[in-house]
């Protein structure tokens, strides 16, 4: 309904936040990453509010959202400072949705494996020990609900390498070595055609939980 105000945590480039304001919602993006940030409002159609702020200190007002969103991102974000000001912004009864996507095949290992020879140092695993329904319980929400269900996304050549460069790994890539790694994601890429299309399998985690 149009009275509803939705803010998205971790919004990146807006591609969840212009899908949510299809609804007539009232959205607010925001993102640490004043890139993409800009990027997202560049491709603004839908009169949405974006902001560059850390999750762990926005500039909202208390009680301000009915609802809170984070897709693929509150792994970033899941500590406890970061936790507490989400319930801030939150509106008492309001809910915060998380939603992961994680591989259930083997497209991610695969493109990890190659482009490590390309990064310095060991590979960084932020989802290590990330549970996001126990975070939310331990740090006051309440009603915490948790769904797994399972699907594909088909890519085709041409997704699946930008795809590929818009992921946390992608970003230690050394710069001078990017001409030579995005070659090695063409060739991985193309080796898993099948019918034209690549496929990726994932497990859909959704949490929802509540502000009391």
């Amino acid at each position: 309904t149009p009275n509803v105000v939705i803010l998205d945590i971790g919004c990146g480039t807006g591609i969840v936040t212009r899908q949510l304001a299809r609804y007539g919602v009232k959205i607010f993006g925001s993102d640490k990453d004043a890139e993409m940030v800009k990027i997202a409002e560049e491709k603004n159609t839908a009169n949405i509010t974006y902001t560059v702020a850390q999750a762990s200190k926005m500039p909202f007002d208390n009680n301000q959202f009915d609802a809170a969103t984070a897709f693929s991102a509150f792994h970033w974000f899941s500590d406890k400072e970061s936790v507490n000001e989400i319930r801030r912004v939150l509106k008492n009864k309001g809910v915060f949705f998380v939603v992961n996507k994680n591989d259930a095949g083997d497209f991610k290992k695969g493109y990890k494996d190659m482009l490590r020879a390309f990064i310095p140092g060991e590979l960084p695993d932020v989802k290590k020990q990330y549970l996001p329904e126990k975070i939310l319980w331990k740090d006051g929400f309440v009603d915490v609900q948790k769904n797994i269900f399972g699907t594909s996304e088909f890519f085709t050549l041409a997704q699946a390498v930008t795809y590929l460069q818009s992921v946390s790994i992608w970003n230690l890539v050394p710069e001078g070595r990017k001409p030579q790694a995005l070659q090695a994601l063409e060739t991985y890429c193309r080796n898993r055609l099948v019918n034209d299309y690549i496929e990726r399998k994932l497990e859909i985690v959704a949490v929802v939980a509540r502000k009391s």
